[in-house]
C-alpha cells in the first residue's frame, strides 16, 4: 500500500488542489475492495477533509460492519475495533445522517460514537421516547430531554410528570435553632492512563466522550434549563501509531439531580426552574402547638400544592391529547421534626392525589 502521500498529509497539509486530489482518493479507498488499513486512511482522510461525497459510502461501510458483527462489539483495540472506529470517527466529523436504529446497534462497543451518530441521525420523538430512561447516563439523558424539550413533546412533559416524585416538606419546629451540615473530600491513588495505540500503518483515529458542561475545544451538541448540566458537549481524542495516554470511558448509568427534571417541566411551560419551585418542590415551616394545630395546617398547605401542581400540569397540556388515560398524580408529605421536645408525636400526614385527564 502507497500511505507516503497521506502521511504526508497528516504531517504538514496539503494546498487546495492537493485536497481535492485526495478527496477523490479517499473515496477510492472506502470501496469494499481495499484493505482493512486502505479503508481506515480513506475514512480518516474524509473526516479530515470534511468530504461531503464520503457520506453514503461510509454509511454503507458501517452497515456491513453491521451485518458482520451481528450486534456485539469487536474486541477492544483490534484491527477491526479501529476499523470500525474510523469508521465512525469520520462519519462524525462530517455530520453524516446515519440510519437511527443502526447507529443504535453499535451502543455495546461505541457507546459514545453510537450515541452521537444517533443524534445526528435527527431521530423522531418515538424513537427518542423508546431510549429506556434506566440505561442511560446523565449526558444521555439530558441530550434526549433537550431533544424532546425542543420539539415541545406533550409525551415527554407527561412522561417526566409521571416518573417525578412530587413532594411536600414540612420543617416542624418549636423554637429558632440553626442547623448545618459538614463535609469532606476523600484520598485517591493517582494511576497514569494506559496507552493505547492504533496498529501499525494505519491513520489515527479519534475517540469521543460525551459529556455534560464540556471545556474549552469541546463541540457543543445541545443546551438545556438544567443548571448543572446546561450544555452537553463532546470531546474527540485521537489515538496514534505510536501511542496515546487515555483512560477508558466507563460510563455511570444515572440521572441528575431531581431538580433538573423541575427544570424540564418549567421549561415546557416557558418558565424558570426558581419561578416553578413553589410549585414543583413546595415546602412550609409548621410551628408546633397542638396535634390539632399541625393537622390543620398541613392538610391545609398539602391541598393548596396540589391544587397548584394540578393546574400547573393540566396548562402545560392544554392543546394535547393524554390518549383518553385518567393519569393519578400524588403529592407525598415529607415531615422533618426539628422540635426540642418531641415527646408527643406528630401527627401523620396523609399524602394527596388527582388526576389528569
Amino acid at each position: 500500500m502507497r500511505i507516503a502521500p497521506y502521511v504526508v498529509f497528516l504531517l504538514v497539509g496539503v494546498g487546495t488542489q492537493g485536497q481535492s486530489q485526495l478527496a477523490t482518493e479517499a473515496l477510492g479507498l472506502l470501496d469494499a475492495s481495499r484493505s482493512p488499513v486502505e479503508q481506515a486512511w480513506g475514512a480518516y482522510l474524509c473526516g479530515s477533509l470534511a468530504v461531503e461525497a464520503c457520506k453514503p459510502p461510509l454509511i454503507k461501510a458501517l452497515e456491513a460492519w453491521d451485518s458482520r458483527l451481528g450486534g456485539g462489539p469487536a474486541v477492544p483495540d483490534s484491527p477491526e475495533y479501529f476499523q470500525v472506529q474510523s469508521i465512525m470517527d469520520a462519519l462524525i466529523r462530517v455530520r453524516a445522517m446515519v440510519p437511527s436504529q443502526v447507529a443504535l446497534r453499535f451502543r455495546a462497543g461505541w457507546r459514545d460514537e453510537a450515541f452521537l451518530l444517533f443524534l445526528l441521525s435527527n431521530p423522531t420523538e418515538d424513537m427518542l421516547l423508546a431510549l429506556p430512561e434506566s440505561e442511560l447516563t446523565s449526558p444521555e439523558w439530558i441530550a434526549v430531554s433537550n431533544a424532546l424539550l425542543n420539539r415541545g413533546s406533550a409525551a415527554f412533559f407527561l412522561r417526566m410528570a409521571q416518573s417525578k416524585r412530587f413532594e411536600h416538606h414540612f420543617s416542624v419546629y418549636d423554637i429558632e435553632r440553626e442547623y448545618g451540615t459538614a463535609g469532606g473530600i476523600g484520598d485517591g491513588i493517582y494511576t497514569p492512563p494506559a496507552i493505547r495505540k492504533v496498529p501499525a500503518e494505519y491513520p489515527p483515529v479519534g475517540v469521543y466522550e460525551l459529556k455534560a458542561n464540556g471545556r474549552s475545544g469541546d463541540t457543543l451538541v445541545s443546551s438545556g434549563p438544567c443548571a448543572s448540566y446546561q450544555n452537553i458537549a463532546y470531546s474527540r481524542m485521537e489515538i496514534t501509531p505510536a501511542g496515546t495516554p487515555l483512560r477508558p470511558n466507563r460510563p455511570f448509568i444515572g440521572h441528575p439531580p431531581i431538580y433538573c427534571r423541575d427544570a424540564y417541566l418549567a421549561a415546557f411551560r416557558g418558565m424558570q426552574e426558581a419561578d416553578a419551585r413553589p410549585i414543583l418542590r413546595p415546602s412550609t415551616d409548621v410551628r408546633w402547638s397542638s396535634p390539632s394545630e399541625f393537622r390543620k395546617q398541613t392538610e391545609a398547605a398539602m391541598e393548596r400544592s396540589a391544587t397548584a401542581l394540578r393546574q400547573f400540569l393540566a396548562d402545560g397540556l392544554i392543546g394535547h391529547l393524554t390518549y383518553g388515560k385518567e393519569i393519578p398524580i400524588t403529592v407525598t408529605p415529607v415531615v422533618t421534626d426539628l422540635r426540642e421536645n418531641q415527646k408527643v408525636p406528630l401527627p401523620a400526614v396523609a399524602p394527596k392525589t388527582f388526576v389528569l385527564n
